[in-house]
C-alpha cells in the first residue's frame, strides 16, 4: 500500500506543471503590473472622461453662440480649438479656420500666425503634410512673440517628426533627422527653464545620445515631481521621459512612464495618442497578447475618431500582428491542454489499475483478519459460555426487579387516578346537587310570590339577569377549577404555542380567561364553535372571532394550531 502511494507520487511530481508562462511572458515586475492594472481601470472609465470633455466643449459652444464682439469670439474659438486639437480634428480645424477669419477681419497678424500654427498642427497630425507645410511657411518667424516663437518651433518639430515617420527617412540608429537636430539645438539654447515646454524640448534634444539622455533624466524627473498624470502636457512629458529611459537602457522605468503617459492620455481624452500604441507593441513583444489587443483596439478607435491617416494604417498593421499572436497563443494553449488531457487520461488509467490492485489486497487482508477473528472466537467460546449464562441470570433478575417496580408504580398511579376521579365525580355531583337545590329554592320562592299575588315581583325576578349571571360566574369558576385539576399545566403549555409578546394571562381572581376556556373545550374534544358558544353561554360569533384572533398570534401554522392544542399536556387523573 505504501509503495503504491510512493509510486503515484513519483509519477505526479515528474509531470511538467502547466505553465501559462510557456506561451505568455511575465517579465514585468510588481510595480509595472500594478500600473497596468491602473491603466485598465482608467480605460474602463474612459466614457466618463469623454462625457466631461463633451460637457466642457458644449459649454464653450454655448458661450460662443452668445458672444457678439469679434475679439471675444476669437478667444472662445481659440479655447474650443485647444479642447478639440487632440480630440476631434474636424472640429479643431473648423475653429482654427474661424480663428484665422476673425484675426484677418481685425487685421491682427499675430493672431493669424497663431491660427496658421494651429492648422499646421492639425494637418500634421492627420497626415496632410503638404497643407501643414504651407501653413507654417505662411508664418514669418522673425515677427513672432516669444510664446508664439516657441509654439512655432514646437509645430515645426511636430511636422518634421511626422514627416520623417511617414517617409521613413530617419538615418539608422538616429532618433530624428539632421534638420530636427539643428532645430532642437537652436531652441534649447534660448528656451528658459521656467517654460512649461522646456521638458519636452530638452527631452527631444537628449535623445541624441545615451550620455546626454542620462544627464537630462534628473532634470526632467525633478520638473515632473508631483504630477498627477491627468493632462496632455503630463502625457507628453511622461512619454519623452520614457524615451530617455529607453535610450539610457532602463527598460523598467521606460515602460513605467509609458504607462503613466497612457493614463494621462486617456484621462485627458487625447485621441492623437502615441503612448498606448507603443505600449501595445511592447506588450505584444512580451507575449501579453490580451492586453495588447485591448489597447490597440482603443488606439484604432481613437485614430478613426480623430481621422489620423498616418496612424490608422500603422495601427491596423500592428493589430494584425497582435491578433495573429493572440490566435497563435490560444492555439498553443489548446495544444498544451490536449497534451495534459492525454497525460491525465494515462494517470487515471494508472490510478484505476492501482485501485483494483488495492481492492484485491484489501479483500485478502479482510479474509485473513476474518479467519483470525474466527479462531479467537472459537478459542474463547468455552470461557464466554459461563459468562453468558451468568449474564443471562443477572439480566433475568434485573428484569424481574424492574417488573416488580413497574407494577408498584402502576398500582400507585392507579390509586392516585382513582382518587382523582372520585374527587372530580364528587365535585360534579356536588355541583349538580347544588344546582338542583338552587332551582328548587327558586321554584319555592316564585310559588310563594304567586300565592301571595305579588306578580310584579315575580316579573322583576324573572326579568333580572342577575341570578343567571351569578350562576354563570359560579359555573365558570367550577369549570376552571375542575379543568385545571385535570390539566394543571394547560395555561403554560397553551402560551408556549403563542408568540412571546402575545401571551395570555388570567386576571387576578380568575383561573382562566374566555380565550383559554374556549381552547380548554377544544382540548376536551369539543371543536364545534356553536357547541362551545352554547356551553359557555356566549355568541358563536364571539367564539369564531376569538379563535381566529388567537390563531393569528400562534407560532405554529394556523391550520395546525387546533391539532397542537388537542395534544397539550397530560391528564392528571
Amino acid at each position: 500500500m505504501k509503495s503504491i502511494r510512493i509510486a503515484l507520487l513519483i509519477i505526479l511530481t515528474s509531470l511538467p506543471a502547466f505553465n501559462v508562462g510557456a506561451v505568455r511572458s511575465h517579465a514585468f515586475g510588481r510595480e509595472i503590473n500594478g500600473l497596468l492594472d491602473s491603466l485598465d481601470v482608467v480605460l474602463s472609465h474612459a466614457d466618463g472622461y469623454l462625457a466631461r470633455k463633451e460637457q466642457r466643449i458644449e459649454s464653450l459652444r454655448s458661450t460662443l453662440a452668445r458672444a457678439a464682439e469679434p475679439e471675444q469670439r476669437y478667444w472662445i474659438t481659440r479655447d474650443l480649438y485647444e479642447e478639440n486639437c487632440a480630440y476631434d480634428s474636424d472640429s479643431a480645424l473648423y475653429y482654427a479656420n474661424q480663428q484665422y477669419d476673425i484675426a484677418r477681419s481685425l487685421g491682427r497678424i499675430n493672431w493669424q500666425d497663431e491660427a496658421n500654427l494651429h492648422r499646421c498642427y492639425l494637418y500634421s497630425a492627420t497626415g496632410l503634410l503638404d497643407q501643414a507645410r504651407q501653413c507654417i511657411e505662411a508664418v514669418d518667424s522673425a515677427r513672432l512673440s516669444e510664446s508664439l516663437f516657441v509654439q512655432y518651433y514646437e509645430n515645426l518639430l511636430f511636422l518634421w517628426t511626422h514627416r520623417n515617420q511617414y517617409l521613413d527617412d530617419i538615418p539608422a540608429g538616429e532618433p530624428y533627422s539632421r534638420d530636427v537636430d539643428e532645430l532642437l539645438e537652436s531652441l534649447t539654447r534660448t528656451l528658459p527653464q521656467t517654460d512649461p515646454r522646456y521638458c519636452w524640448f530638452i527631452g527631444w534634444r537628449a535623445l541624441e545620445s545615451k550620455e546626454r539622455a542620462v544627464e537630462t533624466l534628473p532634470l526632467i524627473e525633478k520638473a515632473m515631481a508631483g504630477r498627477r498624470y491627468e493632462t496632455r502636457d503630463d502625457a507628453k512629458d511622461a512619454w519623452i521621459l520614457s524615451r530617455l529611459y529607453d535610450k539610457a537602457g532602463d527598460s523598467e522605468n521606460s515602460i513605467k512612464y509609458l504607462i503613466l503617459s497612457s493614463i494621462a492620455d486617456v484621462k485627458a481624452c487625447n485621441k492623437e495618442i502615441a503612448s498606448l500604441e507603443e505600449l501595445s507593441s511592447l506588450l505584444y513583444k512580451a507575449g501579453e497578447y490580451g492586453r495588447a489587443n485591448d489597447y490597440i483596439s482603443y488606439c484604432i478607435q481613437c485614430a478613426n475618431s480623430y481621422k489620423s491617416r498616418i496612424r490608422v494604417g500603422r495601427l491596423a498593421d500592428l493589430q494584425y500582428h497582435i491578433s495573429k499572436g493572440y490566435s497563435d497563443q490560444n492555439a498553443a494553449q489548446a495544444r498544451q491542454i490536449n497534451r495534459y488531457l492525454t497525460v491525465l487520461v494515462v494517470i487515471l488509467l494508472i490510478l484505476t489499475v492501482a485501485i483494483i490492485f488495492i481492492y484485491v489486497q484489501m479483500r485478502r487482508l479482510r479474509r485473513s483478519r476474518r479467519q483470525l477473528h474466527d479462531a479467537n472466537d472459537e478459542l474463547h467460546s468455552r470461557v464466554s459460555e459461563l459468562q453468558e449464562v451468568r449474564s443471562r441470570l443477572n439480566e433475568a433478575n434485573q428484569r424481574l426487579t424492574e417488573s416488580y417496580s413497574s407494577a408498584c408504580r402502576g398500582v400507585e398511579a392507579l390509586t392516585l387516578t382513582n382518587e382523582a376521579k372520585e374527587k372530580i365525580i364528587c365535585d360534579l355531583f356536588s355541583i349538580c346537587s347544588n344546582n338542583i337545590s338552587k332551582i328548587d329554592d327558586f321554584r319555592k320562592h316564585v310559588n310563594r310570590l304567586v300565592v301571595a299575588g305579588r306578580y310584579d315581583e315575580v316579573r322583576e325576578l324573572v326579568k333580572s339577569p342577575e341570578m343567571s349571571q351569578s350562576e354563570l360566574r359560579e359555573f365558570y369558576a367550577n369549570f376552571d377549577r375542575i379543568f385545571l385539576q385535570i390539566y394543571p399545566d394547560f395555561v403554560a403549555d397553551f402560551n408556549g404555542l403563542l408568540r412571546p409578546d402575545e401571551q395570555i394571562s388570567p386576571r387576578r381572581g380568575e383561573l382562566l380567561t374566555t380565550d383559554l376556556r374556549i381552547y380548554a373545550l377544544v382540548r376536551l374534544g369539543i371543536n364545534d364553535s356553536v357547541k362551545i358558544s352554547k356551553f359557555l353561554h356566549i355568541s358563536s360569533q364571539t367564539v369564531y372571532n376569538t379563535r381566529m384572533r388567537t390563531r393569528n398570534k400562534a407560532l405554529v401554522p394556523k391550520e395546525e394550531f387546533t391539532d397542537a392544542v388537542r395534544k397539550l399536556g397530560t391528564a392528571n387523573l
